[in-house]
């Protein structure tokens, strides 16, 4: 098949983009809804509505009750499942391909026909405190939330996807059908397929669920404010943890940014997934200071974050903030020979690669890059990108992003006994 013809897209005329890939060597298909409704669209009294609908959806139709949702794939042996971010909400499902239709009926059901019934509100009321609770219990997870307050102060994404405990018992069905009229709107929903697949069943399925749909009377346009960017500060806080556990992170690139892919790479060798990678070789592996030690990139349409997270015992923690202001700065002082760049090229397509081999990913992937820019990047599109990086264009993202005068810190320390 033509590279130009392996993803087909194409808008509806009532906003819905659609995208769908056709792969013969498996007998699945991947589906699903991605939603540009996330937690940073939420307005002061609605932290945690985002993630909350997201439950609620499951729990009863104009059709079905939970019971019904629950096992119309399940009895097929089908998955179905949801997520929520800062920025977007997905609905997915994965079935043998003689299931198809089935798993694209439940998906407009569920996200178009939920009824929120009250019974069931209240009872999902106690689920999410309780996981609000279990990530309360883990440190890296309410270390990295209070990063997020501190890099998005009186913004929506510096609130906590999951919501406030206060906020929560006081949502009412009214508050998620209002939510999901404004924000679940044609003009703001992919629908991405990719899978085994009939390629007129797609054509049958857009004209039966998804041509017909029209935005509510209360649909909103997408309209998000950006974020200021940050003071550098650092902070501390005493806690009952054992470890001390320290971030510092900064400003950082939006997606579509020019340097984006350049801090992409840079983020994979200072502390990316690579047991190799410089912060795991120096910290762990050389003085054996952290079992967890990595940094991490989260882009956003309009602004991004960038930081480092280690755990580790708080005598050792003045070696560690010293060892990593030593990678850093060597970063941001690194000469990219030839030899060095292409051995970086090479790791970073291999993990790519290897990555963009989940069907289930990339039917995501290709949703919500036609959210965010009306475009897709293919693998070898990605490929081409990091292909291009210069060693100029490292270095000055390295001393934009990543350099330690540019960087907050944030330190849980344990309480003394």
């Amino acid at each position: 098949m033509p590279k130009s013809a392996a993803v087909e897209h194409f808008t509806l005329p009532n906003g819905i983009k659609v995208v769908y890939r056709k792969v013969n060597s498996t007998r699945l298909v991947h589906c699903g809804f991605v939603m540009d409704a996330g937690s940073r669209d939420e307005a002061p009294n609605q932290v945690g509505i985002a993630h909350f609908t997201e439950h609620m959806v499951f729990k009863g139709t104009l059709k079905r009750k939970a019971w019904h949702i629950l096992n119309r794939l399940d009895s097929v042996g089908g998955d179905l499942n949801a997520y929520t971010t800062k920025e977007k909400t997905s609905y997915y499902a994965s079935v043998t391909k003689d299931h198809f239709a089935r798993a694209v009926e439940l998906l407009f059901d569920i996200s178009r026909n939920a009824t929120f019934p009250a019974h069931e509100l209240e009872k999902e009321k106690g689920v999410i405190l309780e996981e609000i609770e279990m990530y309360n219990d883990s440190p890296e997870d309410m270390i990295l939330e209070a990063l997020d307050r501190i890099t998005f102060p009186d913004h929506p994404l510096g609130n906590p996807i999951l919501g406030l405990k206060e906020q929560i018992p006081a949502f009412t069905m009214q508050d998620f059908i209002r939510f999901r009229d404004e924000q679940y709107t044609p003009a703001r929903m992919a629908f991405s397929v990719v899978g085994n697949f009939n390629v007129k069943s797609i054509e049958a399925m857009i004209k039966t669920f998804l041509e017909p749909l029209q935005a509510s009377p209360q649909a909103q346009p997408l309209q998000r404010s950006q974020p200021k960017p940050f003071d550098r500060q650092e902070l501390s806080e005493k806690k009952t943890y054992q470890q001390a556990n320290f971030v510092i992170a900064g400003n950082a690139y939006p997606y579509g940014h020019k340097y984006y892919f350049a801090l992409l790479a840079l983020n994979y060798l200072l502390g990316g997934p690579a047991m190799n990678s410089r912060l795991s070789m120096t910290l762990r592996e050389k003085h054996g200071l952290t079992y967890n030690v990595y940094s991490f990139y989260n882009p956003f349409v309009d602004c991004g974050q960038w930081g480092i997270y280690v755990g580790c015992d708080t005598k050792q923690l003045p070696k560690v903030r010293k060892l990593i202001e030593k990678e850093l700065l060597l970063m941001c002082s690194e000469t990219f020979t030839p030899a060095k760049l292409l051995a970086l090229k090479r790791q970073f397509i291999g993990h790519i690669t290897l990555n963009n081999e989940s069907l289930p990913s990339q039917m995501i992937s290709y949703a919500k890059d036609y959210l965010d820019f009306n475009r897709l990047y293919l693998l070898d599109d990605v490929i081409a990108e990091i292909q291009a990086l210069t060693p100029e264009m490292l270095s000055q993202t390295a001393n934009e992003i990543m350099h330690p005068d540019r960087l907050s810190s944030l330190l849980f320390e344990p309480e003394e006994d």
